[in-house]
């Protein structure tokens, strides 16, 4: 289920429509916590919106890999 939300999350990111991404990720992480894809992709949605202290937050949370190897490399874009 949340693979599908994060998938539909990236297709409206793709498509400019940022609002309608992220409530995709806010849902896929509603329904999957740990969804490292999820939380990582919400980061990047968080920075396209210009919001560094929500990305901060959801990169410094980031399960798993590869997207935590990720998280890392936008952590220190950020300075932290």
């Amino acid at each position: 289920m949340a693979k599908a939300r994060v998938l539909r999350g990236i297709c409206h990111y793709r498509a400019g429509r940022n609002d309608e991404a992220l409530a995709y990720y806010n849902e896929a992480i509603r329904v999957a916590p740990q969804s490292a894809a999820a939380v990582y992709d919400r980061g990047l949605m968080w920075l396209a919106k210009g919001d560094d202290d929500a990305a901060l937050a959801d990169f410094s949370t980031a399960p798993g890999a590869p997207e935590r190897g990720f998280a890392r490399f936008e952590l220190a874009r950020l300075g932290s």
